[in-house]
């Protein structure tokens, strides 16, 4: 069985616009932002939140919404005196597991690298200015 294209240029056009807009929708309900590789390479937005900041919004933000982080709280105190004298040397050096995490970006197919923008909080937020209502969609 042949798959044909409708004939007519009505019916063609209509089956165009209505594919057309069956994408703006999936569009909107995305991100809002995208980053590319000139996004990133211009830095910061001079309005946006990054890093700790970044973290400390959201964990504020979702707490009464059921999401509950503890991104600035050891699992266990240190044993040891070297791991006291590494934790204090490198305090402001380390990052914690999830915000480490936020500057990575997805691997991407070979065919698609560098054809669109990566996406995520720290591209929203950080290198774009994102509202109050973009930081509630990362709550649960």
């Amino acid at each position: 069985m042949a798959l044909t294209w409708p004939s007519s240029p009505p019916v063609l056009l209509t089956l165009l616009l209505s594919l057309l807009a069956l994408q703006l929708c999936a569009v909107y309900g995305s991100y809002e932002h995208t980053c590319t590789l000139a996004t990133r390479s211009r830095g910061a937005h001079p309005s946006g939140i990054c890093g700790r900041n970044l973290a400390r919004i959201v964990s504020v933000l979702c707490t009464p919404r059921g999401y509950v982080s503890n991104w600035f709280t050891k699992r266990s105190a240190p044993n040891k005196p070297a791991e006291t004298f590494v934790d204090q040397n490198l305090r402001g050096v380390l990052l914690n597991k999830r915000e480490a995490l936020s500057y990575l970006r997805p691997r991407e197919p070979r065919a698609t690298r560098g054809t669109f923008g990566s996406q995520g909080i720290t591209c929203e937020c950080c290198f774009n200015q994102c509202t109050y209502y973009e930081l509630l969609q990362y709550c649960n």
